[in-house]
């Protein structure tokens, strides 16, 4: 079973067997991942036990989510683009083919 990466751009898809990548693979099967560093991000302070509190985890996830649809809507800008210089491409061609023999 693949999956359609972009609904707006048909026939791009991914097998099944190739949507996770080795690393996730890697990461998720070792037993060893207790061993990992504790990673911090210079200005974000940690709380107790290295968690974030709701508040900051909805303020995230709204950035996140914002962060995706700007990529979303970039994508589709790009797209359409694309499909304009092909259709002006394509009008070329036809004219040089038809009216310049």
């Amino acid at each position: 079973m693949c999956i359609n990466l972009f609904p707006i751009f048909p026939g791009i898809q991914v097998p099944q067997d190739e949507q996770t990548s080795e690393a996730a693979d890697a990461l998720s099967s070792s037993s060893s991942t207790h061993n990992l560093p504790k990673l911090t991000v210079p200005g974000v302070p940690a709380t107790v036990g290295g968690g974030i509190s709701d508040e900051e985890r909805s303020i995230w996830e709204g950035e996140k989510q914002n962060l995706y649809q700007q990529l979303d809507d970039k994508v589709r800008e790009i797209y359409i683009t694309l499909m304009r210089l092909f259709e002006s491409i394509c009008k070329y061609m036809y004219f040089c083919l038809f009216y310049t023999t």
